[in-house]
């Protein structure tokens, strides 16, 4: 009975007459398009929240930043550069944001939210720090309290400056080696990895 069955089958096939079907594709047949993007980020580097707004800015190693808020509050913005995203930090009392892309010593001014008082991420202004033709990083950034200036420290210890309101590096600048004026540490003492102001001087700045 089976071979019958196969005999029956292959004069079954050689009777059909079917054309060969050859598919060619070509480069215009194929295209890659993001239509939705739903759940966490891929690759977060860093992240900040603002207690005021309930806004959560989560960055991504590829310059990417999504902003989460109350049901039906989610936007993604990327920055000029597919570069990692080091720190996000939230303006107090204003509906701005700061972000900074260490690896290209970059700091961004952002708009929160637009005229109608909707969540729409604008990017206002950016400034690009010149720390030694681009060998120095930045790794540490400090906003004092009621502060128009932040500190950024990079990875050669010295500590850069930027208004925050012009988003404009200023030419003050901490070198390291005026820093260790008392000669504390005879060599490089290393990257910038904290700062902050004493209690009873407030016009002073401790290096860590």
């Amino acid at each position: 009975m089976a071979r019958l069955i196969r005999r029956l089958s292959s004069k079954f096939i050689r009777k059909r007459n079917l054309p060969d079907v050859v598919e060619r594709f070509v480069e215009e047949d194929f295209g890659v398009t993001s239509a939705y993007r739903h759940g966490y980020p891929n690759q977060p580097s860093c992240f900040a929240f603002c207690p005021v707004s309930r806004l959560l800015a989560i960055g991504t190693k590829d310059g990417f930043i999504t902003l989460y808020g109350g049901p039906g509050v989610e936007q993604r913005f990327e920055h000029e550069q597919q570069v990692a995203v080091t720190q996000i930090i939230f303006l107090p009392q204003t509906k701005q944001m700061l972000s900074i892309c260490g690896s290209v010593s970059s700091v961004y001014l952002w708009n929160l939210v637009d005229d109608t008082g909707h969540v729409f991420p604008i990017q206002v202004k950016s400034c690009r720090i010149p720390c030694h033709g681009g060998k120095e990083k930045i790794c540490f950034s400090h906003l004092p309290y009621h502060s128009d200036w932040i500190f950024l420290g990079t990875t050669f210890g010295n500590v850069y400056t930027v208004n925050i309101k012009t988003c404009k590096p200023s030419n003050y600048v901490i070198y390291w080696s005026n820093a260790n004026a008392r000669k504390t540490y005879p060599e490089h003492p290393g990257e910038i990895v904290g700062s902050v102001e004493p209690p009873a001087e407030l016009s002073r700045l401790l290096l860590a």
